[in-house]
């Protein structure tokens, strides 16, 4: 029995991830980066940014006088298009429909805005599943009350499996259109053969004191 309140409220007090605003670095050149940025030293700037090759965060260095504009905390990437799942700034979210469109349109649809709406529906997922747990732990924590076969612990069970029950029911029809979303834009982006992109490279050398240039090739399939 205390197993099973233990394991509802294990689900009750889960703590989840939630998005942050993040840092802005402008280029000389243009270039718009969502980062977060570590420190500033020696006119060199040390920051964090999503890499276009991979997807995954790296760290990376830039010459501060190389930077038109550096602000902090001011990007809320739900309001962005990224390029090729980092965070390189290409366009404004509001630019694209908010309502997530059908299946023909997502078929023709760039990989930028295919990522957008791949993100957007990995939110909702998330959003439905976080329901869903509360909704479980609270039927979990209930079963456990009613299961110590106390007239009060009883009544109390029936109530908050009941609640448990709502939220549930509540969490499901926003968990499952979710999921489906992310499995058929996931399916289109695989299924949109190979392609090659070529992204400019530079990164500061602060022991040499100069830029390193170069370009970088990407194949994706």
């Amino acid at each position: 029995m205390n197993r099973i309140i233990f394991t509802g409220i294990f689900f009750l007090v889960a703590v989840f991830s939630y998005s942050q605003n993040l840092d802005l670095v402008v280029t000389a050149s243009g270039d718009s980066i969502a980062c977060r940025i570590d420190s500033i030293s020696d006119n060199v700037v040390y920051y964090q940014m999503k890499s276009p090759h991979n997807q995954k965060w790296i760290h990376t260095m830039y010459n501060e006088q190389n930077f038109a504009l550096i602000k902090y905390d001011c990007i809320n990437p739900s309001d962005y298009i990224f390029k090729n799942g980092s965070t390189i700034i290409v366009g404004n979210a509001k630019s694209y429909q908010k309502k997530y469109p059908g299946k023909k349109h997502l078929q023709s649809a760039p990989q930028d805005e295919l990522n957008f709406y791949l993100a957007k529906a990995k939110k909702v997922k998330k959003t439905g599943g976080v329901i869903t747990l509360v909704g479980g732990g609270f039927i979990l924590t209930g079963i456990g009350f009613i299961s110590t076969n106390n007239e009060a612990n009883g009544y109390l069970g029936l109530g908050l499996g009941f609640l448990g029950s709502c939220i549930y029911v509540v969490g499901l029809p926003v968990f499952l259109p979710g999921n489906a979303r992310v499995n058929t834009i996931s399916k289109i982006k695989n299924s949109n053969g190979m392609a090659i992109d070529f992204y400019p490279y530079m990164n500061y050398d602060s022991f040499v004191k100069q830029n390193h240039v170069g370009l970088t090739l990407n194949v994706r399939f």
